[in-house]
């Protein structure tokens, strides 16, 4: 969720769809953003008269998650009441998305990338996701840990509450539009936090391909996605 003042935009960073690449080039291009970017969401909330509500609403869509989550992957629903309305309704607000299909693939090989950093800051997910095949991922642990595209990007009546959505399957061609949208030099993305694999779907098989198209049934209407 980083927040720049000195361009006036909202980022609502979806993991695994190349923000830590447009984090970096946004930097080398001197955008700068609010400290708040960096806080975790607790800090953020801990003096809230509402905190309690706040929490709820974060808890149920992370259930297993430690409580260190940082604000810079905050759904919108949630952002929004932590900033001043005068800049959430005048700030441009966008976010990215990506074939489900695909994002699952990318999802797995990073946290087996990062497997040792997931068991210090989530422990619980650690012992859900240890030693799992791709297959095991889908049908044993995603069923507990999965999140969606949807709760980042929309209120509670479904209204989307971005500015813009761009894709990862076009992601050179849509963040060419945003930087020239922001008045932002642009330049190549860089490569950050990429994991390792082959194309997606090489990893699936007829009940994987199901269980994703379950998991993801809104964002693939929403986006047209295919397998």
């Amino acid at each position: 969720m980083p927040i720049s003042h000195s361009h006036k935009f909202i980022y609502i960073h979806i993991g695994k769809i190349a923000g830590s690449s447009m984090m970096q080039a946004f930097a080398e291009a001197g955008v700068t953003f609010d400290p708040i970017s960096s806080a975790t969401f607790l800090d953020v909330i801990a003096n809230r008269p509402d905190r309690d509500y706040l929490f709820g609403r974060w808890r149920k869509l992370f259930p297993l998650h430690g409580t260190e989550y940082p604000i810079q992957h905050l759904q919108a629903f949630l952002l929004k009441p932590l900033i001043p309305p005068e800049i959430w309704d005048s700030y441009y607000k966008f976010s990215f998305v990506r074939n489900p299909w695909d994002f699952m693939v990318s999802t797995y090989f990073y946290v087996q990338q990062i497997i040792d950093l997931v068991k210090q800051s989530h422990p619980v997910v650690y012992e859900i996701v240890l030693g799992k095949s791709f297959k095991e991922f889908l049908t044993e642990a995603w069923p507990k840990i999965k999140t969606d595209y949807k709760s980042f990007l929309t209120d509670d009546n479904g209204r989307v509450l971005l500015d813009y959505i761009g894709r990862h399957e076009r992601l050179d061609d849509d963040y060419a539009f945003l930087c020239a949208r922001l008045g932002i030099p642009h330049k190549a993305l860089p490569h950050a936090n990429v994991s390792e694999h082959e194309n997606y779907r090489q990893y699936y098989d007829e009940e994987t391909i199901e269980i994703v198209r379950r998991s993801f049934a809104t964002e693939i209407e929403m986006f047209g996605y295919e397998f």
